[in-house]
């Protein structure tokens, strides 16, 4: 008779923790007209769903993503992506509070600022609305750093908006200038400005760069930063003019030392002019001087004209003009002399505001 066979030993399985809540930090102003909230997600936690309201209202939350943590975004165009902080997000949700083309999740803790309204509240058509926000916006300038910093700086001082006397009318002037803010985002993302015409663009900087040419600091980093460009976009500009950033800089930079190292006058130290326009260290400086003029720095100084001396060259146009005119003169004495009594001579000499001259 055989033994009935034991049932398998059960394995206990730990039960997976769910995601860490959505913590409001604080930080929240709640008006009839938009609501303002700073979160905390933690890791594994998508973005908060807009403030249901009223039923069958669409509504748009602005999400601008806070220094610490990081986030996956998952968009229906670009697919999943990791985005910088600051980034701002604009996401529209349906009346059931599900999320338009967005979704983000949180994959470690990050602080996240808020901003929903009910999407009539804009004046904008709502299909400019839906297509703006299907892609992360970058704030690094525009409309976008401007709106950015508005909603965060609004959002630290929530409490001082929330009570008082006539808090409802400055909640309802607050909420309704930051419509105009979104609108014009839209609108900027829905209508781009074409894009300038590269060669005047690569003008309006080189011009911005001959400002600060003795800025050490001068780099391309710098340069793009100033001019709301890309680095890839500063160095395809000076490409299409068949050189590049680096090259361009130090060409305009030896030319003023070179003018300066020539020009009459008290003489400046080497170092002092390689200071003045940009060159780190003198030994460089001199390195590259040389390699392009042929000269070292100091010795092309020596051959500066002395306070007043004619420039290099003036002195012989000098002297074979004036042997021109003892010519001229000369020749005149010559046929008054040999001329009848009482006849006129024309003489040889014409020029500018002369007689004769044409």
């Amino acid at each position: 008779m055989s033994c009935p066979a034991s049932p398998p030993p059960t394995v206990a399985h730990a039960a997976r923790p769910a995601p860490p809540p959505v913590v409001d930090v604080g930080r929240s102003l709640r008006t009839p007209w938009g609501n303002l909230s700073t979160f905390l997600l933690g890791a594994g936690t998508r973005l908060p769903s807009a403030v249901p309201g009223p039923a069958g209202e669409a509504r748009l939350a602005a999400y601008v993503l806070g220094a610490t943590g990081q986030m996956l975004l998952r968009t229906t165009v670009e697919g999943a992506t990791t985005p910088e902080s600051g980034t701002l997000l604009l996401v529209t949700h349906d009346s059931d509070g599900r999320p338009g083309a967005i979704e983000a999740e949180a994959v470690a803790p990050a602080e996240v600022t808020v901003f929903d309204i009910p999407l009539h509240a804009l004046s904008s058509p709502v299909a400019e609305v839906v297509a703006a926000a299907r892609h992360p916006v970058t704030t690094a300038h525009g409309t976008a750093s401007v709106l950015a910093a508005l909603l965060t700086t609004v959002t630290a001082s929530a409490p001082a908006w929330a009570s008082g006397p006539g808090a409802a009318a400055r909640q309802h002037r607050l909420v309704t200038h930051l419509y105009d803010v979104v609108d014009t985002l839209v609108h900027e993302r829905a209508h781009p400005a074409p894009p300038p015409d590269p060669a005047a663009q690569l003008s309006t900087i080189r011009w911005w760069i001959e400002d600060r040419l003795g800025d050490t600091s001068l780099s391309p980093e710098t340069v793009a930063t100033a001019h709301y460009l890309s680095v890839r976009r500063l160095h395809q500009l000076f490409a299409r003019d068949g050189t590049t950033f680096g090259a361009w800089v130090r060409a305009r930079r030896l030319t003023e030392t070179r003018r300066e190292l020539s020009r009459p006058g008290p003489p400046a130290t080497v170092a002092a002019v390689s200071r003045r326009w940009g060159f780190t260290t003198p030994a460089h400086f001199s390195r590259v001087f040389k390699a392009t003029y042929g000269r070292a720095p100091s010795t092309w100084r020596l051959r500066r004209p002395a306070p007043g001396a004619p420039a290099p060259g003036q002195e012989e146009r000098l002297s074979a003009s004036a042997e021109r005119v003892a010519c001229n003169d000369a020749s005149s004495r010559s046929r008054s002399a040999s001329a009848p009594p009482g006849s006129a001579v024309k003489t040889s000499m014409t020029g500018p505001g002369l007689p004769g001259s044409g």
